[in-house]
């Protein structure tokens, strides 16, 4: 059969079997599109083995006691390297808030909604924090497979929630590397790129990564030949991600509000 997500977007790719928990027909990694996505991955939490989409991920990962890093390493990867990279971009194009494409603040809102903090933590943020412009940024929308998820309008992406975003993705990315198991980032290890998985190698347990594996970090996901922001550059290796779903969840939502770095100086 055709993956059902390749096909509504046009592409007729083979699917590697249905999803265990919405039945519908999803590829998986190693990527067989040329862009490298692909929608569905086996979970690695445990001896479970499902073939879980990747909207219903994060859900399948609560059950078993984890997180998407933790259980399903490609997925995380694949969702991270999509951020890191369209971060970049948007921060190189000044094309950030009102100028951010809605295809791009669709696919940010789509890693905070299944991959983290998650959409039930990003609601009960929304409803906590004292902003009232939220309500006007934000919205429930409903994926493809049925799944509720948090759309944010591109206004909300200013470059301070861009540089947290990027921040996110990247020690997700660091998680899943050193939480998968050997065999799992093996074969992640086939499709992405060398520099990538020798960054990642290096983050190690570090919460953050210095300047020079930032820098390496980004040059495994952006084009060759593409400028690296240097404020990206800064956010990765000096923004302190808080621990916990509940507490990322707030930090993203007050990002506009906020500073644009939260040091390891004062995150605690």
């Amino acid at each position: 059969m055709t993956c059902y997500y390749c096909h509504k977007q046009g592409m007729k790719i083979s699917d590697q079997g249905n999803c265990a928990q919405c039945k519908l027909a999803v590829c998986t990694d190693p990527p067989s599109r040329h862009d490298g996505i692909f929608h569905g991955s086996r979970c690695m939490c445990g001896n479970c083995g499902q073939l879980i989409c990747k909207y219903d991920a994060l859900h399948h990962a609560t059950s078993q006691g984890g997180t998407v890093a933790d259980c399903f390493g490609a997925l995380a990867i694949g969702a991270g390297s999509t951020v890191l990279v369209q971060t970049a971009d948007a921060l190189n194009e000044g094309r950030t808030a009102s100028r951010l494409p809605s295809e791009t603040s669709d696919n940010f809102s789509e890693f905070l909604s299944f991959v983290t903090p998650g959409e039930g933590n990003l609601r009960q943020a929304i409803e906590r924090s004292p902003d009232p412009a939220l309500q006007d940024l934000t919205e429930d929308r409903v994926a493809d497979n049925g799944q509720k998820w948090v759309w944010f309008d591109p206004e909300f992406f200013t470059e301070g929630a861009l540089e947290r975003i990027a921040a996110l993705a990247a020690g997700t990315m660091r998680r899943a590397w050193h939480k998968g198991s050997r065999s799992s980032m093996r074969a992640v290890r086939e499709w992405m790129d060398p520099q990538l998985a020798m960054a990642l190698g290096k983050m190690g347990a570090a919460p953050t990564p210095s300047i020079p594996v930032a820098e390496e970090l980004l040059r495994g996901v952006v084009q060759t030949g593409s400028k690296l922001p240097p404020s990206l550059i800064r956010a990765l290796a000096y923004t302190a991600v808080p621990e916990g779903a509940e507490a990322v969840a707030d930090w993203v939502i007050g990002a506009t509000a906020g500073s644009t770095f939260v040091t390891m100086e004062t995150s605690g």
